[in-house]
């Protein structure tokens, strides 16, 4: 009768570890587990800023493959005449505004996308720089699009280049 119960004591031991060990395993998974659900909105706002800026930019090289001769005649324009206001038609904007887009336009937005709830989520605008290397005959057109999301800027850049040629 002695060792019936003495084995017994041992079960009871052996039951109170094994339940301690797993009662310590699932604390460390739900502490991993709630870490996690932190860190991913963050993740998630910044995959979404990244395809958005990059979607911009994309529109915007599109534009001006559509039309390269509409943005080079209005970037010279800006550069050999300064910004004049127009008396008779005041708030006109130059070529290479129009070019840029509209306020409101799909390249310039200075309104916002809202939420169905008509809270702002973002704001974005796009502007073009050229970039001439004389010496290597080549030009390159960049793309910038800033996008602000949440207040967080984030700035997108697209280069494109190509060489000059000479026509005999």
């Amino acid at each position: 009768m002695k060792a019936l119960f003495s084995r017994s004591g041992m079960a009871i031991a052996v039951v109170l570890i094994f339940s301690t060990v797993l009662l310590m395993l699932g604390g460390a998974y739900i502490k991993t587990i709630s870490n996690v659900q932190k860190v991913n909105p963050k993740l998630l706002e910044q995959v979404q800023d990244d395809s958005f800026g990059q979607g911009i930019s994309k529109i915007a090289l599109l534009k001006f493959k559509k039309y390269p001769a509409d943005f080079y005649h209005a970037f010279i324009f800006s550069i050999n005449n300064p910004p004049v206001t127009n008396v008779s038609a005041p708030g006109t904007p130059t070529p290479f505004e129009s070019f840029k887009g509209a306020p409101g336009s799909v390249l310039q937005n200075d309104l916002s996308i809202t939420s169905p709830a008509s809270i702002p989520i973002a704001f974005y605008y796009t502007d073009f720089k050229m970039v001439t290397h004389k010496a290597y005959n080549k030009d390159g057109l960049e793309i910038i699009a800033t996008v602000s999301i949440n207040g967080i800027d984030r700035g997108y850049k697209t280069t494109v280049e190509a060489s000059r040629t000479r026509i005999l």
